[in-house]
């Protein structure tokens, strides 16, 4: 009778232990420039592979600080073919690369030979 009961317990906790994880839903992530923004929606266009794509977050609360044109990291989840935003972050714009000199310009600088004596 013990160990039926122990059974029967350990199947029971081991089925609801197998139902909670299951129901867990992924998080995942994504990047892109805001395209539209309202109270309910937000379209982010972003690249991937080199294609360009669109996704449509639908949004639990408005968001604030969040601007037409801005760089923005988000987290969201799929549910019933919809990705609802969890999270939204501006991100900093990078800055631009400054161009490297290439070829004679890079051997023969005239700034650097005038403030460079001759020492002989």
């Amino acid at each position: 009778m013990r160990n039926v009961v122990l059974t029967v317990a350990m199947l029971v906790f081991f089925s609801f232990t197998a139902a909670f994880a299951a129901s867990k839903v992924p998080v995942m992530n994504a990047a892109g420039r805001v395209l539209e923004i309202s109270d309910t929606a937000l379209k982010v266009e972003r690249s991937i592979k080199g294609e360009t794509e669109v996704m449509e977050f639908v949004l639990e609360n408005p968001l604030r600080d969040i601007g037409v044109g801005d760089q923005i990291k988000a987290s969201y989840r799929q549910d019933n073919m919809k990705y609802i935003l969890l999270r939204v972050q501006k991100t900093k714009k990078t800055a631009l690369k400054k161009p490297v000199k290439k070829g004679i310009e890079k051997v023969f600088d005239p700034a650097a030979s005038a403030a460079a004596p001759n020492a002989k």
